[in-house]
């Protein structure tokens, strides 16, 4: 009976058989791309941790069978010997099953949500790759420029272009990152405008000065830009929005507390929670 207990150990700690380590899944994705990997490598993990339990129950069926077998070919006294044992084996085993079938239903639930939330950073990385493109007008005077001389874009990238697909961690690290030590905070990134916030930034009209774009505060180097002519200095439209959150008492994650300063940078900014 001593594995049939090993299996019940394994099953009800099975998200908590890794060891933990150092390189937690919030210090890899610093980045929505990045993120998006780790969340792909945990789902992946976890998924991973069922396969040997589930086969290590299902290769018992066919003992506990062969044995009832061969006590059936046996006598009566051995009938009555081996009668509860193979009752307590199959209680186990039965037992077992049921209780990896609950496993396995929150394990699909919550990896559903991992590769959900692992398409949003994909997304997100894919959205913040469009940029306003450093744009020289051709001309000093902003009363006789070109209408062609519009606001442009760079191209969108998408798909590897946007993400790589390899995330060299997760073969070396990817087992550690289920550990609950390991998880105790984590990182989400969420879509943002790139808001004036009273500082010079990105992007901006300009002047050329020696090639660059340039407002006197925020400038683009080697915009190609012709002597003094009116341009626009490219930069982000939209940014991603890094938000650290702590795991609750409930084991979701919640936005730990935001700081005045945020809050004076951002108004909208909450501590929202995320199951």
């Amino acid at each position: 009976m001593a594995k049939v207990t090993q299996w019940h150990l394994l099953l009800a700690f099975i998200l908590t058989v890794a060891k933990a380590d150092d390189k937690k899944p919030a210090d890899v994705a610093t980045d929505a791309c990045k993120l998006g990997r780790v969340l792909q490598a945990i789902a992946t993990q976890l998924e991973g941790k069922l396969q040997p339990v589930a086969a290590t129950i299902s290769g018992k069926r066919p003992l506990i069978a062969q044995i009832m077998a061969a006590t059936w070919q046996g006598s009566a006294e051995i009938h009555l010997l081996a009668a509860p044992i193979l009752l307590k084996l199959t209680t186990a085993v039965t037992s077992a099953e049921s209780k990896l079938k609950a496993l396995t239903a929150k394990t699909t639930a919550l990896t559903t949500k991992l590769r959900a939330e692992a398409v949003k950073a994909f997304t997100i990385t894919e959205a913040v790759s469009v940029q306003v493109k450093t744009t020289d007008t051709g001309d000093t005077n902003a009363g006789t420029l070109d209408q062609k001389y519009n606001i442009q874009f760079t191209a969108l990238k998408t798909g590897k272009l946007a993400c790589p697909q390899e995330l060299p961690q997760a073969a070396q690290k990817a087992d550690n990152w289920i550990h609950p030590e390991n998880l105790k905070t984590m990182v989400f990134y969420r879509l943002k405008i790139n808001a004036q916030t009273g500082q010079a930034r990105l992007p901006t009209l300009g002047k050329g000065a020696g090639g660059a774009c340039t407002n006197g505060a925020a400038s683009v180097a080697n915009g190609g830009i012709t002597g003094t002519n009116l341009c626009i200095a490219g930069g982000p439209v939209l940014v991603a929005d890094k938000r650290t959150h702590a795991a609750a008492h409930n084991g979701k994650y919640i936005a730990q507390p935001v700081t005045d300063m945020e809050r004076e940078a951002d108004p909208d900014k909450t501590e929202q929670a995320l199951a």
